[in-house]
């Protein structure tokens, strides 16, 4: 058990898109000694409605063991909190003065990324692109599922950050792309490290690289991992946490193998770029960022 009955909230919090590198940004991050953090699975504490009831303290232990140091922050990431706003209240609420990392990505980059991932975990039935991208998210029988197919969606990333900015000061947050990751991981984590509170000093194992894109072997069984069902809640009323997380983590390493997805078809990309082009306007303005690569 948690050694204290109000473990130290989550205080540095990374999100933005899927696909976009934050996975292995969260694990290099995690490798401060300054830092608790579970460099190895989504915090969906402040998305899903059944681990939000279940309280802080519940989703702490499963996440972060019995690691309670208040000398040290919590390190978390949520790739898509941004685009619930319910989660933005309750991580508001959670926590008012938390600091957010956002990484973007060419969204159309990004939902060619999302569809063959949720195509081949499992999620997505439609059997191409074209088709998926044109159809109605409410085909999904849950809201978690309808945000991840919601492939065109989930590229309206101003109006994403001006929802964000209601609930959070601009001071909070950091803004990076994908390409700056890309570019320069070294500089960017010594910023990203000074922007949270943490000694800049410290330099993380950069050349260890991390797989971001995976097919799964059996996708029922991805669907089980991910998903919520009657064995996993039974399961998690008879058996520790950490055996839980442990076995999960196993099981989900075992089910994939590395992927990369066929060539997007190019009248389908210039259909995007004219799709995004005002979207991606809006948002450039936003950051005071140049976007026009993303335009082709």
């Amino acid at each position: 058990m948690i050694p204290t009955p109000t473990p130290q909230p989550v205080s540095i919090m990374i999100g933005g898109v899927q696909k976009a590198a934050t996975s292995s940004l969260l694990r290099y991050m995690s490798e401060h000694p300054d830092v608790i953090s579970n460099p190895v699975k989504e915090f969906t504490y402040f998305i899903l409605d059944d681990e939000w009831q279940s309280g802080y303290n519940h989703q702490y232990e499963l996440h972060f063991g019995n690691n309670y140091d208040v000398a040290k922050k919590v390190l978390a990431k949520s790739a898509g909190i941004i685009y619930f706003e319910e989660s933005m209240k309750r991580l508001k609420e959670h926590n008012p003065a938390v600091k957010m990392i956002l990484v973007f990505r060419n969204p159309i980059d990004r939902a060619y990324s999302a569809y063959w991932f949720a195509k081949l975990q499992g999620h997505e039935t439609m059997t191409t692109f074209e088709d998926a991208i044109d159809s109605d998210i409410n085909r999904a029988d849950n809201y978690l599922t309808r945000g991840i197919i919601d492939y065109k969606g989930r590229g309206h990333y101003a109006e994403q950050l001006q929802l964000l900015y209601r609930y959070f000061d601009k001071s909070q947050v950091k803004v990076l792309l994908q390409e700056d990751l890309q570019n320069n991981m070294a500089a960017v984590i010594k910023e990203l490290f000074e922007f949270s509170g943490l000694d800049n000093s410290f330099v993380p194992n950069l050349g260890k690289r991390y797989r971001e894109s995976a097919k799964s072997k059996i996708p029922m069984l991805s669907n089980y991992l991910s998903g919520d069902n009657f064995i996993k809640r039974t399961l998690r009323t008879i058996l520790p946490l950490s055996m839980l997380s442990s076995a999960r983590i196993k099981l989900r390493n075992l089910n994939t193998q590395n992927f990369t997805p066929p060539k997007m078809e190019a009248v389908t990309r210039a259909s995007l770029v004219t799709y995004y082009k005002k979207h991606n306007e809006a948002f450039a303005r936003m950051i005071n960022r140049d976007l026009s690569s993303w335009d082709k």
